[in-house]
Formats: structure tokens, C-alpha cells, sequence
């Protein structure tokens, strides 16, 4: 089945659907490589997947949602009908207005890199060759399971609007794991990169990775205290996304889950705590000419100096505050959307990580750490166990360190802790930032 014709079709069949007040279809069509990695190559997928996500409004304010997966252009008409019937059997969303009518484009660059959509097997070998070559060099250090996986995705959508848009997008996320021993002690270390492009740099990723295993082994416990801490920038993505993607979403707001609800043009970080969600980011990893309803994206301000100035909105929840959506609708093909963040970015500082280390007496450079995602942004506190760090006295880098736990609050933190923050950007999933320097947090260890 060709992609655009399929959209095309369903445009055809949606406006053929008798009793349908409005009506949207979302096509998702995925190309996926995945190459698994130890001392060797241990397996190579290839798989291929549409599917299609149908929403359909009847009686005015009767919403219905149905999703499948598509193996005949025939599927489409079966798949609006179910939506059709579930809208009926649907009780009336009050809050209902309806779909957007703003679809359109926005114009965008690095979205789509063509050595990543038309990766070959040979590329996929030749890679493996660089991965081997590169883990023979190490002694005593040695790879687990690694994973490599390759996406080239296509998106359309249409709506009883008259509304067509198509987009085509790579994606590239490399993780890797080495482990270090030593007599029957052994640590490991993991590296990442995710990127839209074919750039993967297997030789620092192995390197990374190598360095954070034998760091490990090393580690040890320290005494429970107060210091500084740097979250380096890898770590701090993940904390920027655990305390932040949910609270600026408006259907946090809305079902009061935000701590951040009402607090809009209040200060309450510090004038260096400046983030924007750049939708139209150059190769960003959520960037796209229009959100999953269509709306055109945008870079938009979430705080500025400090200040909270908006927050991420669909069409739904815009419709509920009488505004506009700001082009953060989310989704994949089996879902409805909702709204969140594309590129959550911190506004890089003007110091290298070196010079955050040195304006430290005592402290930790945080590296690694699990369980951030425990943390609880509502409250703001801050609870993870670090895996990989590294202590700091009088500026420079002294011991390993794992197995502490560091606490600390998230709303002190951004108005009062934060010292410093580097020039180091670096991306997570949604988010983009440099390391950071802060003034306290509490270190359980021995």
C-alpha cells in the first residue's frame, strides 16, 4: 500500500460517513530496524506497521475513538464505522467543541535525514564491524546486551475539515552497556544517544560507557551530608522531564494534578531558569511542521527569567479556556492526544562543565542515577540513587560514588539553589539541557 494514497483515501471515506458531525483520522506508518549487540551481533529486526486511529463526533458533543492496524485500503471504511458506533453509544462531553480548524504547516528544517531512512543491511554490518573493532581494544572490560534501533516514520492526517497533512520523519536511539571486572567484583556503565540523524558515535558511546563501568568499580559509599551537587547534563534532562513535562501540560492544570496551576506571570525560579519549547528546534527530536491534530508547531516560552508564561495545550483543552491550542497535541496512532512538551530546552549558560567543578569545594557530580522517575513533581521533591558519580573537593574530581540517595526540593532548587549553569546541551527524549550547578542537596549514604 502506497502511504498517500491510503490518506487520500480516507479523506474520500470520511466524508462519505452519513451522521458524522466532524470526524479525523491519523495515519502512523513505521519502518523499524533494530540491531541488538553484545560480542557480537545477536539479532537483526526489520518490521513494518500502519495503523490508523479514527475519531468521530456525532450528535454535536458524542466522541468516539477506534484504532487498528491496517492490511487493506478496505480496513479504512471498518475502522471509521466502529469509531462512529462507539461515538453513539457515547454519553455528550460537555467540554466538547470541536477538532481543530487551524491545520496547517510550519515551515521546518531536520526532521528527515535520507542515510537513516535508507539504511541497508551493509550499513547496519558495517556499524557492527566498528562496534566489534572498538570493544577488542579493552581489557578487562567487556560488552553486555547493546541495542540500536532505526525508525522512519510517516504521519497523516485528515478531518472532515478538509484538512490534509502528510510528514515524514527519521529517528535514530543507541544504548549501549559495558561492564568492568575485576576478580568476581564486576560494575557496569551505559551510554545513550538519540538523535534524527545517521550519526551515532559508536566510538565515544563505547568509550563512555567503558569510563562509567570502571568508575563504578571503584565507587563506594560517602557520609550522609549536605554539598553541592552538579547534575551533570544527561542526568539533568531526566530530572527536567520528571519534575516539568506533566506540570506545564493544561490537562495537568485542568484536573488539578499541576502544581504549577494559577501561577502564570509568577516568578518562581531563578533569572537564569529560562526554558522554551522550541517545536521548530533544527533536528530536534519533537520537532515537526504540525502537532498530531495538524496545528503548526511553534517555539514558545514556558518561563522566561524565572517567570512562568505559558503552558502546552491541544485543541481539547485550549477549547476549555476559550484559546487557541498552542500546537502540542501528542499521539501515536492508538491513542487520543493530549498535550505535552516537543523540545523542552534550558537556556545554555556560558560555562564548560570543568569550570562548575572547580567553583566546588565539596560536592558530587551526579552522572547517572535510577529512580528519578520517582520523584513527585506535585510536591517537588527530588529522590533518586545515584549510580555513577563522582566526588568533588576543592574543584577537582576525587572518588567514585554510588549507592547514595540525594533529595532535595524542586521549587527551592529553581528559585533558590541553582548556582551555575554550564554550555554542555545535550538531548533526552523531549529535553535539552546543560549541566547544572546547585548550591545544596541532602546525601544519604553511610
Amino acid at each position: 500500500m502506497i502511504f498517500e494514497d491510503l490518506v487520500d483515501k480516507g479523506l474520500q471515506k470520511l466524508n462519505t460517513v452519513a451522521g458524522i458531525t466532524e470526524g479525523e483520522l491519523f495515519f502512523e506508518e513505521t519502518t523499524t530496524w533494530e540491531l541488538e549487540l553484545e560480542k557480537q551481533i545477536e539479532s537483526l529486526k526489520n518490521a513494518k506497521r500502519i495503523g490508523i486511529g479514527a475519531r468521530v463526533i456525532v450528535d454535536g458533543r458524542k466522541v468516539g475513538f477506534y484504532s487498528s492496524t491496517v492490511n487493506t485500503p478496505d480496513d479504512i471504511e471498518h475502522i471509521i464505522n466502529i469509531a462512529y458506533k462507539i461515538a453513539k453509544a457515547q454519553k455528550e462531553d460537555p467540554d466538547w467543541v470541536s477538532l481543530p480548524k487551524n491545520i496547517g504547516q510550519a515551515r521546518v528544517e531536520g526532521i528527515f535525514d535520507k542515510k537513516l531512512a535508507n539504511v541497508s543491511v551493509d550499513d547496519l554490518m558495517q556499524l557492527s564491524h566498528e562496534y566489534r573493532d572498538r570493544i577488542s581494544e579493552f581489557k578487562d572490560i567487556y560488552p553486555s546486551r547493546s541495542n540500536i534501533e532505526i525508525d522512519r516514520c510517516k504521519v497523516g492526517i485528515v478531518t472532515t475539515y478538509g484538512a490534509e497533512l502528510i510528514k515524514e520523519e527519521t529517528g535514530l536511539v543507541a544504548w549501549l552497556r559495558m561492564v568492568a571486572k575485576k576478580g568476581a567484583k564486576k560494575a557496569s556503565g551505559d551510554e545513550y544517544w538519540i538523535s534524527r540523524r545517521w550519526d551515532a558515535p559508536i566510538e565515544w558511546l563505547i568509550g563512555e560507557a567503558a569510563r562509567k563501568a570502571v568508575l563504578a568499580l571503584k565507587a563506594k559509599k560517602i557520609q550522609s551530608a549536605k554539598m553541592k551537587v552538579i547534575w551533570k547534563n544527561s542526568f539533568a534532562t531526566e530530572v527536567l522531564n520528571t519534575m516539568l513535562s506533566r506540570s506545564i501540560s493544561a490537562e495537568s492544570v485542568q484536573k488539578g494534578r499541576s502544581p504549577l496551576a494559577g501561577k502564570i506571570g509568577e516568578k518562581i525560579a531563578s533569572d537564569i531558569f529560562t526554558i522554551i519549547d522550541e517545536g521548530l528546534r533544527k533536528w530536534g527530536i519533537g520537532t515537526s511542521p504540525f502537532d498530531d491534530e495538524g496545528v503548526p508547531q511553534q517555539n514558545m516560552v514556558i518561563f522566561e527569567k524565572g517567570v512562568l508564561k505559558n503552558f502546552v495545550y491541544d485543541s481539547y483543552t485550549a477549547h476549555k479556556e476559550e484559546k487557541e491550542s498552542t500546537g502540542n497535541a501528542a499521539r501515536g496512532y492508538t491513542s487520543l492526544p493530549h498535550p505535552a512538551p516537543h523540545n523542552l530546552v534550558l537556556k545554555r549558560g556560558r560555562y564548560k562543565l570543568e569550570t562548575l567543578i572547580s567553583n566546588v569545594e565539596k560536592g558530587i557530580l551526579i552522572e547517572d542515577a535510577i529512580g528519578t522517575w520517582l520523584s513527585n513533581p506535585i510536591s517537588g521533591e527530588i529522590n533518586a540513587t545515584i549510580t555513577h558519580g563522582q566526588l568533588i573537593e576543592n574543584g577537582e574530581l576525587t572518588k567514585s560514588v554510588k549507592g547514595v540517595i540525594i533529595r532535595g526540593n524542586w521549587f527551592d532548587i529553581i528559585k533558590n539553589g541553582i548556582e551555575m549553569i554550564g554550555n554542555d546541551v545535550r538531548a533526552g527524549i523531549n529535553v535539552y539541557s546543560p549541566s547544572i550547578l546547585i548550591s545544596e542537596m541532602t546525601i544519604a549514604g553511610k
